[in-house]
């Protein structure tokens, strides 16, 4: 069910593609096309802890935290597109994984690894709607609301393509890719031979037809 609490201010289950669609035709009759998404399900506080989740936890804080961020684009995408023609349209979404997206991960630092699908999810926006700002924004849970915001209305702002971007206190911080060569003194892979069964998933092109 899809309420208004407020002069722009709405409920709705965001796990519900039905009830995310009822949420957005609301929202553009009474306030107008979409121009952005801030997506901040990520940084909830409370809730189980990773470490003590059930399965069914699980697939509720994936649905709450990803899936939602994949219906609200799903959604909205149309109203981003033709905004970007104007040099608007953005998609900011933020991640609570210690703010370098576990690349070096804290063992003191408890997070949903679940979160590493909204990235995903934004990276692919990102090479589909070339003209929209898409850009995932990863903080420390633990750092204070206001100095979160100013993290994210400054990427808001930002128009430098970059897809990634975290924050640990002050220091802002990009994932780059770089070559590094094989090292040959590490064991082998996976041997395969005929009594092997592999099962490869796909659409049957790229890389799919290639294996």
């Amino acid at each position: 069910q899809v309420n208004q609490t407020g002069q722009g201010l709405y409920t709705a289950d965001l796990t519900d593609m039905e009830s995310v669609t009822r949420l957005v035709e609301l929202i553009r009759r009474r306030q107008g096309t979409i121009g952005g998404i801030i997506h901040l399900l990520a940084l909830r506080n409370g809730g189980t802890s990773f470490e003590g989740m059930s399965f069914k936890d699980w697939q509720q804080r994936l649905r709450l935290e990803a899936k939602s961020l994949f219906y609200l684009a799903r959604a909205v995408g149309s109203d981003l597109r033709r905004a970007a023609d104007s040099k608007a349209g953005w998609l900011i979404a933020a991640t609570g994984m210690g703010g370098s997206f576990a690349a070096d991960m804290d063992e003191s630092l408890s997070f949903f690894p679940g979160q590493g699908a909204i990235v995903g999810l934004v990276k692919t926006l990102a090479v589909e709607w070339p003209d929209v700002r898409c850009k995932s924004v990863d903080l420390k849970p633990a750092a204070p609301a206001a100095i979160s915001a100013g993290h994210l209305l400054r990427e808001m702002a930002e128009v430098n393509g970059e897809v990634e971007v975290g924050y640990r206190g002050s220091h802002r911080l990009t994932l780059k890719v770089s070559k590094k060569p094989l090292d040959e003194g590490r064991p082998g892979g996976v041997v395969l031979d005929s009594s092997r069964v592999v099962l490869v998933t796909g659409g049957a092109r790229g890389i799919t037809a290639e294996a």
